[in-house]
C-alpha cells in the first residue's frame, strides 16, 4: 500500500508540475515597467521625464509642472498644558483597587478526585488487551 501512495504522490506532482509550466508558457510575465514610465507615474516633472512632446506646449488647460506637488496642512497645534496647582508640582496619587465582590472572592466546591485504580494480580491481563488462542 506505501508503494501504491508513493506512486500516486508523484503523478500527482508530475501533472501538477506540467500544469504550471504549461501555463508559464502560455502567459508569460510581463516585462518590468522602464525607469522613464516609473518616474511620470510617481510624480516627477513630464518634462524632465525625456518625452518628445512637452504637455505645456501642447495645449494642455493647466499645466502639470505650473501645478506642483500638492502641499500638506500644517499640524494641529500641540495641547494645553494643564495648570499645575499649588505645591510642589506632584500629581496626587491614583485611587485604590476596587475591591471584588465577596460573592467572587470565594472559589466553588470541587468534587474530591476519584479512587485509584486497583492493582491487578500478576500474570492477568486488562479484558480489552487479552488475546486470545494467544498463550
Amino acid at each position: 500500500m506505501s508503494a501504491r501512495n508513493t506512486l500516486l504522490f508523484g503523478a500527482a506532482l508530475a501533472a501538477s508540475t506540467a500544469a504550471i509550466a504549461y501555463d508559464h508558457v502560455t502567459h508569460p510575465v510581463p516585462p518590468r515597467p522602464s525607469q522613464q514610465a516609473t518616474a511620470t507615474a510617481s510624480g516627477a516633472a513630464p518634462c524632465s521625464a525625456g518625452m518628445a512632446v512637452a504637455p505645456c506646449a501642447a495645449g494642455v488647460p493647466t499645466a502639470p509642472c505650473a501645478a506642483g506637488v500638492p502641499t500638506l496642512k500644517a499640524p494641529p497645534p500641540a495641547p494645553a498644558k494643564p495648570p499645575e496647582s499649588a505645591g510642589s508640582g506632584k500629581k496626587a496619587p491614583p485611587p485604590p483597587p476596587a475591591k471584588p465582590p465577596a460573592a467572587a472572592a470565594e472559589e466553588p466546591k470541587l468534587a474530591p478526585p476519584p479512587p485509584a485504580p486497583k492493582a491487578k494480580p500478576a500474570g492477568e491481563e486488562a479484558p480489552d488487551l487479552v488475546v486470545e488462542g494467544a498463550e
